[in-house]
């Protein structure tokens, strides 16, 4: 069953999710740097997560956290799978792309040289 291009389409605060996870250190992060981050709020980051913990995209941890005044304090981060790595490059070069301005001199179409793992 083939769902067509408007399946899933992304919004912009998926877009900006993905492609932090992926630039970050082990594609890894936890709620305090994405709500601080991008500036959204508990409840929207955890919507979003939600889906894509179920797309697959991400897996949730607990994870440690030190204060300032030295206590221990118990969060969840996130780290992106296979298939969320695969979809932040794809954002990544994509966002190249437009960045510097290739995509409007292009006479043939996009080809991404990874096979798809979905």
């Amino acid at each position: 069953m083939n769902a067509g291009p408007d399946a899933f389409p992304l919004s912009l605060t998926q877009q900006r999710l993905l492609l932090m996870f992926y630039r970050a250190k082990d594609h890894r992060l936890t709620n305090d740097e994405i709500t601080g981050e991008l500036g959204i709020g508990s409840s929207t980051f955890s919507a979003e997560q939600r889906k894509f913990v179920t797309l697959g995209l991400l897996e949730k941890q607990r994870s440690r956290c030190f204060k300032s005044d030295m206590r221990i304090r118990l969060t969840m981060s996130y780290q992106m799978t296979e298939k969320g790595k695969l979809i932040g490059l794809y954002l990544e070069r994509i966002s190249k792309l437009l960045r510097n301005g290739e995509l409007g001199s292009m006479e043939s179409p996009i080809i991404l040289d990874r096979p798809s793992i979905f």
